[in-house]
C-alpha cells in the first residue's frame, strides 16, 4: 500500500508554521523589514486558533521597530481579534 499524500490542509499549516518560524529567527536577528514579510506572509486561516496572533504579534513588533505605528496598530487590532485571551495583559500589571 503507498502512503497517502499530504492533505492540503496539512500542506498549509505547515507552511503557516514555517512562515511564523521564519519571522521569529528574523525579529531575534533584528530584520525587523525581514520579519514583518514573513509574519504577513503566514496563512492566518491554516493556523490552529490559538497560534493565529503569534505572526501577528511578530508583525507588531516589526511594525513598531520600523516605526510604522499605523501598521502596528493594525496588527495588534487583528491579533487581539483572532485569539482575545492570549494577549491580554496581567489586570495588575503597573499598579
Amino acid at each position: 500500500m503507498w502512503p497517502q499524500p499530504f492533505s492540503r490542509s496539512l500542506v498549509e499549516q505547515t507552511q503557516a508554521r514555517s512562515a511564523v518560524t521564519r519571522a521569529t529567527v528574523a525579529v531575534e536577528g533584528g530584520a525587523f523589514g525581514e520579519a514583518a514579510d514573513h509574519a504577513r506572509a503566514a496563512n492566518q486561516a491554516a493556523l490552529p486558533t490559538a497560534a493565529r496572533s503569534r505572526p501577528l504579534t511578530f508583525a507588531v513588533t516589526a511594525e513598531a521597530r520600523q516605526n510604522r505605528t499605523t501598521q502596528a496598530v493594525t496588527h495588534l487590532v487583528a491579533a487581539e481579534a483572532a485569539a482575545p485571551l492570549r494577549l491580554r495583559p496581567a489586570p495588575f500589571a503597573g499598579r
